[in-house]
């Protein structure tokens, strides 16, 4: 378990400016830091899949033939694979709570 503890700025006059994160090391074990450069294109990924499931999950309805039906069904099973993969992923990734990392 790897733990931050918040850290708190000054200003000149002495006043507290508010929390922020510390710099936090890399999660032990086989969590991934949430702002990983891995999980970034993870998520960015994620927002592909998702516009691909708006605009091909209602074209489900018609019956198509031909190379559409083998784009779409091929689409449909990456997507799903992603999102198969997705969970483990999000199981594995570190989370901040209360400004504090944890894995």
């Amino acid at each position: 378990l790897t733990v931050s503890s918040p850290t708190t700025r000054t200003n000149s006059l002495g006043s507290t400016t508010g929390v922020t994160k510390a710099s936090t090391p890399a999660p032990a074990g086989c969590a991934m830091h949430p702002e990983s450069r891995k999980r970034i294109v993870w998520d960015c990924l994620a927002m592909v899949a998702l516009c691909i499931e708006v605009l091909t999950a209602p074209l489900q309805v018609y019956n198509v033939d031909g190379v559409f039906r083998e784009v779409a069904d091929v689409m449909h099973w990456t997507t799903t694979g992603y999102w198969l993969l997705d969970v483990p992923a999000s199981f594995l990734t570190a989370v901040y709570i209360h400004d504090i990392l944890h894995s």
